[in-house]
Formats: C-alpha cells, structure tokens, sequence
C-alpha cells in the first residue's frame, strides 16, 4: 500500500525545514512568504502555516519589522539543547534498556568505534555523526515513536548550530575522548542492570550534562588565559 502523498502545507514545511538544517538557509535568513511560494510552487497559505510549525520547533523567529528569519544561533541556543537532549536522552535510553538486543548493543559499540577513528583522523563531521548514531541506536528502541521523533528534531538543532561555526565545537574534540569511556560505560550498566531505569537515566542524562560543564569549563580556562 502506497503512502498518501504529502499536503502542501507538508510538501512546504518537509521543503524549507531541509533547507535550514542543510544550511542553505543559515542563521538571520529572511523567510519571505511570497518568495518562497514561488520557488515552492504553492501559495503563500502553506508556506505560512509551514513557517508556523518551524517556529514552534524553534527553527524560525518573528521579529517586528523584519518577519520571519531562521533563528541565529549563539551559545544560549547551544545550551539550551543540550539540556534538552540530556532530559530526552535520559528517559528514552531507560526506557530503551530493557529491550535492547545483542545485535543492538553491537551496532552501539561498532558507533563508538567509528567514532574513536574519526577522531583519530582529525574528522570532526564524522566523530559527531558517529556520536549521534550512537545515541540513537539507544532512543530507537524506547518503543515511544514520539519520543524518537522530538529527540531527532533536538540533535538536528543541535547539528545545526554546531556547522554554522558557533565556538563551542572547537572544543568538543577533547570533550569527545572523554565520551568514548562514558559510552562503554553506559552500555555495560544497561546490560548488566537493564531494570535499573533511574539509574541509566541519570548516566544518560549526565553524559549530556558533561559536555555543556566541559565547554563552560574551557571557556573560564580560555577568558583566564588571555592577557588583561
């Protein structure tokens, strides 16, 4: 059975919300309803209510004489995510334990190698991608399909923010060696303890929370450093 073609309200919204996650569209682009119901070959009605859904996801801002832009991206956009990601990841990966499989522990720990290379290699786009397949083998199994779906639309944030050159990335390499040790480690007490859910909430969620007091930490140090 063949799926029900998309709306146009879809087709508009699926159209520009690639766009601004592949950054064709980058941070302070102005949204112009007419522009993009040219391109999009629909009228202004979709586009709007298109834009409207990429607002409530955060994707897109209203300001006054201006209209609507893709949000610009600056540290306080970074943290927040994080700190959502860390609540998202935390409650799917307990839900998740339970009923992860053997196959589905490999393909974590095969991520997690993936990643150790690309950071050998001094690959920063294949480390994060790495890290996300990592994390989403686990959401994938939580068996809650809204909870999956926001925490992909949390990490596109996030991988957002991140290619448009916001400065923590610079120092996520270091951060990043650190969390190959925390992945085992998340594993293991997901294996050994599967019914221990608040447990492996808190070390999913903590594994999150680390990052954002690792960047908060190497910006004191970096501020400390320069000369007055």
């Amino acid at each position: 059975m063949s799926a029900a073609p998309l709306s146009k309200t879809e087709q508009a919204y699926v159209a520009i919300r690639e766009r601004i996650i592949d950054g064709t569209y980058s941070g302070g682009f102005r949204l112009v309803f007419d522009a993009l119901a040219r391109e999009l070959g629909v009228s202004a009605v979709p586009v709007r209510e298109a834009i409207r859904r990429l607002q409530a996801e955060g994707l897109v801002t209203f300001e006054r004489n201006i209209g609507a832009q893709v949000t610009p991206h600056d540290a306080n956009q970074w943290r927040v995510t994080i700190d959502v990601i860390a609540l998202l990841e935390g409650y799917s990966t307990a839900l998740a334990a339970p009923r992860m499989r053997p196959q589905d522990f490999e393909q974590a720990r095969n991520h997690t190698r993936d990643m150790r290379s690309a950071l050998e290699a001094m690959d920063s786009p294949g480390t994060s991608a790495a890290n996300r397949a990592f994390h989403q083998t686990l959401v994938e199994r939580c068996g809650n399909p809204l909870l999956i779906s926001q925490t992909r639309e949390a990490h596109d944030r996030l991988d957002l923010i991140q290619r448009e050159g916001f400065r923590a990335i610079r120092y996520l390499p270091r951060r990043a060696l650190e969390a190959l040790d925390e992945h085992d480690a998340l594993l293991e007490l997901m294996e050994s303890e599967p019914t221990q859910a608040r447990r492996i909430e808190l070390a999913a969620r903590r594994h999150r929370q680390r990052t954002l007091q690792f960047y908060e930490r190497a910006l004191k140090e970096h501020f400390d450093d320069e000369p007055a």
